[in-house]
């Protein structure tokens, strides 16, 4: 994948991870900020741009007295907001609706 290249020429090695709920908790839990692909259409509600493939950063959650990931907060420079926060739920549709989001989860530290 040509995102873990360029992160690689950085000095973060990184994994490829399919993009779940519980791959994303994992990674907020180990304080590691993620590198998700999302469909920019459905992240923004703007069907202008549905079918988009989108790079966002996923860099903390919330989780409720169970311990199940129920908020993720993205920063998304296509769009010019830092630190939006965003129900799971809606953030795994824009995810799912390219049928292939991957994560990028550095080995050894956040980016």
């Amino acid at each position: 994948m040509q995102r873990e290249r360029i992160l690689a020429k950085y000095g973060v090695d990184s994994d490829i991870e399919p993009t779940t709920r519980d791959n994303l908790a994992k990674a907020i839990k180990a304080n590691k900020a993620v590198i998700a692909n999302v469909d920019a259409g459905v992240l923004w509600n703007n069907s202008q741009y549905n079918g988009g493939g989108h790079a966002i950063v996923v860099y903390d959650g919330d989780f409720d007295s169970s311990g199940k990931l129920t908020h993720v907060y993205i920063n998304d420079t296509g769009a010019g907001k830092q630190g939006r926060r965003m129900p799971i739920d809606q953030f795994m549709k824009a995810a799912d609706a390219l049928g292939r989001s991957r994560l990028n989860v550095p080995k050894n530290r956040s980016f």
